[in-house]
Order: structure tokens, then C-alpha cells, then sequence
């Protein structure tokens, strides 16, 4: 019994090489695209690494350059926004030219900032 003979599993149609010569086209295309999209990516990340390390850099220097020692720095500057911080963190009520004294906390300009609120009555 002879054998059946199948079709051939790619036959060629009328204009298919005039669709392979376009989808080869287009993937020669994105494949350019995709080429430059490291090089892109990584102008990026050199970049973004160089803010962050400028960032660093200007972290580490203010924290050199502060009078007080390190921990006493960050908490005077997270004492920045409000009294309520500066009492949280424990540098309120502070004097001029301590850690915790903003100028904007000193609202009678006496040169002590973030002052206890006056005993109410019958407190002493």
C-alpha cells in the first residue's frame, strides 16, 4: 500500500516572499530600536547615580561640618517643621545657638524658642 502523500507544511503562496521581506524589515527595526535602548538606560542610571551621589556628598558634609555631635544634628534638624517635633524629639524649649532653636519657633524674639506654654490656673 503506498504511502499518502501530505502537504507540505510551508507551502509558498503567491506574494509570501513579498511578506517575509516585510516582517523581516520590521523586525530589523525594532531590533535597531532595542539597540539603543541600553545605551539610553544607561546614560539614565549614570545619571541617577551621580544625584544620588551628590546627595550623599552633601549629607555627609553637613553633618561634618555641624558643632554638635551627629545624633544631635539630625534631631535638630528634624526639629525643623514645628514645636510639637522639637518637644517630640526633646530639644524644646532650646536657647540660641542650640541644637533645636530655629529662628521661625521663636516667636517673641527673646532668643529662646519653642517656650512651655504658660501654666494654666491653679497649676504650678
Amino acid at each position: 500500500m503506498p504511502m499518502p502523500r501530505l502537504p507540505s507544511p510551508n507551502p509558498v503562496r503567491p506574494g509570501s516572499e513579498r511578506r517575509l521581506r516585510d516582517l523581516q524589515q520590521r523586525f530589523r527595526a525594532v531590533s535597531r530600536r532595542n539597540g539603543e535602548a541600553p545605551s539610553l538606560r544607561r546614560r539614565f542610571q549614570a545619571a541617577t547615580a551621580l544625584v544620588a551621589a551628590a546627595f550623599v556628598v552633601a549629607v555627609v558634609w553637613i553633618l561634618a561640618s555641624s558643632p554638635w555631635p551627629i545624633a544631635a544634628t539630625l534631631r535638630h534638624i528634624a526639629s525643623a517643621p514645628n514645636c510639637g517635633v522639637a518637644r517630640w524629639v526633646g530639644l524644646a524649649p532650646a536657647t540660641r545657638g542650640q541644637p533645636g532653636y530655629w529662628k521661625h519657633h521663636d516667636r517673641g524674639g527673646d532668643g529662646i524658642a519653642c517656650e512651655p506654654w504658660p501654666p494654666r490656673r491653679g497649676e504650678t
